[in-house]
Parts: C-alpha cells; structure tokens; sequence
C-alpha cells in the first residue's frame, strides 16, 4: 500500500539521519484490522440506522395526515353534536375512531407515505454508508439465474407455509396477529377508488419501495463482509419491519427468498419482481375467495388453493435452490466489500446486535406487534 510504503520511508530516514521524519496517517484503506473493524460497524449500524429513520418518517408522515384528516373531522362532528365543542374527552375518540374506519382514508395515507418515507431513507442510508454504491448499481442489468420461474412459484410455497402456520396458531391461541383496524384497511370494499389504491399499494408501492430499502439499501450494507449473514440478517429485519405477527414469520421467510434472488440476478428487479408476485397472490386469494365467493364454498376454495401453493410452490423452491447452489462471494448487487475475515459468521451476528440502533428499530416495530394483536371474533 501507498502510505505503508512512506511510513517505512520515514522510519529509514530517522535510522540512517537520526531525525524524526514527518509521519503520515493511515487512510481507510489501510490493512489495520481496527480500522477495518470500524468500517463494518460503521456499515451494519448505516443499514440499522437507516431502518429507525424510516420508522420516524413514517411516524412524522402519518401524523400529519391525520392532523389534516381531524380537523374536518371534529368540525363535522361539532355539527352534528354541538355538545362535544367543550368536551374534548368525548371528542377526541370519536375523531379517531372515524379515521380508522375510513379505509380509504387509511390506504392512501399508507400509500404515500410509503411513497416518500423509503426513498427517502434509501438515500439517507446511502449517505450514511459514504456512498459506496447507487441507485444505478442496485438497479443494474438483472442476470438470468437458473431456473428463476421456479424460484418465483417458489414464492408461493413460502405463502402456503406460512399461512397454515397462522391458521393452527390462530386455531391453538384464539388470537391473531392483526388488528380490526388492519385488516379492514387490506380488504376488498364497496368503494371502486379504494380498491384500485389498495391494490396500487400492496402490489406496486410496498414491493418497489421495500425493496429498493431493504434489499437495495439494508442487505448491501450487511453484505461486505459475509454475504449469507447478510441475507438471513435483513430478512430478520424484514419480518420485524412489517410490525404485526401474522407477518413476522411470512416476512422473514419471504426476505430469504427476495434477498436469494436479488443476489443471484445481481439487481433489486428480481425481487420486486418476486415480491409482486407474492402480494398479487394474497390480494388474488383475498379477493377472489373471501369476496367474490364468500361463504363456506370461499373457505373451502381457499383451503383448497392454499394447499396446492404449498405443495407446488415446495417443489419449485427445491428446484431453484438446487440448481444455483448457496450464496458465495460472487453473488452480489453492488461491488462492496470490507476484508475482514475474522468477523464472518458470529463475530458478525455479534457486531449487529450490538448496535444500538438495531434494537431501537426492533423495539419499535415489537411493540406495534403486541398492540396489533386481537381476540379472534366467534362470528
């Protein structure tokens, strides 16, 4: 290296003249291995903190929304009951409890705050990291990994999976893990515009811009030193990230698979694409069964569907992890690394759970999780 290089220089000249040389520091390229250390520190906590900016974004988004919803609101609702003006307690409430039911509402504001809360936090996260990587090589021509049809399919066994897990743990506990309110919010209604957003939402916005964060940003800045670490790290963050726990497990297993393949292909398409298809498939099964079929045939329909998902979708999971094999140093979406051998495998666990803003953004997200949950009804 350069600067080793005058460093030995320098200490030559005070051997052979017996003066003290003017010393140079050591760059970030340098082969300290403290120096280096620092460098994956500074890149988990970069994808962490990039995390709980996020979280804020779309705190500070939401409660503007809601100011702007609540001031009609309350005037509407002082109109029709003039005795609430003095009665703030009764009030507020009210003003709350109409907001979350105006699923409109509640999708659009879900929309664009996703819309402005990730991109933001991508490039946010990007300047934390210095900028080692951009948009354009996270977005780059996507390689044709071996049999990548069967990995989408494979998508859906993930789903079938997941959902009989959340059936016979819904089943065993007489709770789920999504409230009312959510749940509302996510199905199908009377109201054509909120169909068409809600359907915007969940399989255009949400697939795009979380994975332009949690692969693009968050798996790239996990990945400089060991890449299979960095997969089963941000599809943990991915699970927490969706903050209910119905989707926790589904999220995590889903983030696997959307993090396998955006690094296989070397571009964040293949997983929006792979990401797509597994929000179209729930809002197909929503859709289809639960609205257009209703009733004891749409359960059954449904049942049916969820079992032929499982089993397709496990074979063809088999089938492409099979034919590309495990995720090595060649997999990548940018070219980003830290030579730091010594903290592969746990002394990389243990380098990212020891960042503080990893457990701000878990705490965070954990405690939305618990308030989500509810008594399923009996009707």
């Amino acid at each position: 290296m350069e600067n080793n290089d005058l460093y030995q220089q320098n200490t030559q000249a005070q051997n052979a003249y017996g003066y003290t040389a003017p010393t140079f520091r050591q760059s970030e390229d340098s082969d300290d291995p403290v120096i280096r250390r620092k460098k994956v520190k500074k890149s988990y906590g970069a994808g962490t903190t990039t995390m709980v900016i996020q979280f804020i974004l779309l705190q500070v988004i939401a409660t503007i929304g809601q100011f702007i919803y609540m001031v009609p609101a309350a005037a509407r609702l002082v109109a029709e009951n003039p005795e609430l003006a003095n009665n703030p307690t009764e009030l507020t409430p009210m003003m709350i409890s109409a907001m979350q039911s105006d699923g409109f509402f509640m999708i659009l504001l879900n929309s664009i705050s996703y819309l402005i809360a990730n991109p933001i936090a991508f490039f946010i996260g990007l300047s934390l990291l210095g900028k080692p990587f951009g948009a354009k090589d996270i977005f780059g021509r996507m390689k044709l990994a071996k049999a990548l049809g069967f990995g989408f399919i494979g998508v859906l066994g993930i789903q079938g999976l997941s959902m009989v897990i959340q059936h016979v743990a819904t089943m065993i506990s007489g709770m789920t893990g999504v409230s009312e309110n959510m749940m509302n919010m996510l199905s199908f209604s009377d109201n054509t515009v909120q169909n068409i957003v809600m359907l915007l939402y969940i399989v255009i916005i949400a697939p795009v811009t979380e994975e332009l964060l949690l692969r693009g940003l968050v798996l790239n800045a996990l990945s400089p030193v060991d890449k299979r670490f960095a997969l089963f790290a941000s599809a943990l963050i991915f699970g927490i990230f969706h903050g209910n726990l119905n989707q926790i497990f589904n999220g995590f297993l889903l983030g696997l698979i959307f993090g396998y393949i955006a690094l296989k292909t070397g571009s964040v398409k293949g997983s929006i694409i792979a990401h797509i298809i597994a929000n179209a498939n729930a809002m197909i099964m929503s859709g289809v069964c639960e609205n257009l079929i209703g009733g004891d045939t749409g359960i059954m329909i449904e049942n049916i569907y969820m079992v032929v998902m499982l089993v397709a979708g496990i074979i063809g999971l088999v089938i492409f992890l099979r034919a590309n094999g495990k995720i090595t140093s060649e997999d990548k979406m940018a070219d980003y690394s830290i030579d730091l051998p010594e903290a592969a495998g746990g002394a990389s666990w243990k380098i990212l759970l020891t960042r503080p803003s990893f457990w701000i953004f878990t705490i965070c997200y954990a405690a939305i999780a618990i308030s989500q949950i509810t008594a399923v009804s009996a009707g």
